[in-house]
């Protein structure tokens, strides 16, 4: 399938993460086994992360610009820890300074916003249930943090296209186990979901989809819809 393809980032491989199958939760769940539970093993990617794809995607997008560039959004630490681990290999590579700016809400875990602190500075803000656009990230962050940021590029708005993570469909594509098939995705803001459902409507293909999250995300839907 094209588009099926994983990114040499600097000698860490991104994207295009393997299929394993899950005979304990296949048997739990299926005992007659008319189903087959795979898990996608995105910890293979830099960070043990999906959004290593967003991040390397990104900072690559930038890659001539030889000013200081910080990389900015809302983080409940895998964007932050993606961008921030990707930025210094960038860094360390090309000699280009590369960082992330952390918008976190001030209730925070110490020990997240400590490791976010070592990529670039963690901004407190009162975080609601309301999206904030790319502009938006861009205002607090220019409001918040010094000059020695370079030039500064939001990430993670709410109008962000998700580009990087439709090839996640096309990798669960490839599989060709399209038989009544169930994508369970993990939320926090929604926007990997959302790229990969896009991703399969490209292919004119529909799977059922299930969204997982908890009680702690700010976003998550609390009436059952969206």
């Amino acid at each position: 399938i094209e588009g099926v393809v994983s990114v040499d980032f600097y000698g860490h491989p991104v994207g295009n993460t393997p299929m394993h199958p899950e005979e304990r939760l296949s048997s739990r769940y299926s005992p007659e086994r008319m189903a087959h539970v795979f898990i996608k093993d995105e910890s293979q990617n830099p960070t043990r992360t999906v959004k290593a794809r967003y991040a390397a995607a990104e900072i690559m997008r930038y890659a001539g610009m030889e000013e200081p560039v910080t990389f900015g959004g809302i983080t409940a630490g895998n964007l932050g820890v993606a961008f921030g681990e990707l930025g210094k290999i960038f860094s360390e590579r090309t000699g280009f300074k590369r960082r992330f700016a952390s918008i976190v809400d001030r209730k925070m875990d110490k020990r997240i916003r400590k490791r976010l602190a070592e990529y670039g500075p963690v901004v407190d803000v009162e975080l609601s249930k309301d999206y904030l656009t790319s502009s938006q990230i861009l205002d607090i962050l220019t409001k918040n943090i010094d000059g020695s940021a370079g030039r500064i590029i939001p990430v993670g708005g709410v109008d962000y296209d998700g580009t990087s993570y439709r090839t996640i469909a096309r990798e669960l594509y490839s599989t060709g186990v399209r038989s009544n098939w169930h994508v369970y995705v993990p939320v926090g803001g929604g926007e990997t979901l959302a790229s990969v459902i896009e991703g399969f409507e490209e292919l004119e293909e529909m799977p059922h989809f299930v969204g997982a999250t908890n009680e702690q995300n700010l976003f998550a839907s609390t009436n059952g819809s969206g």
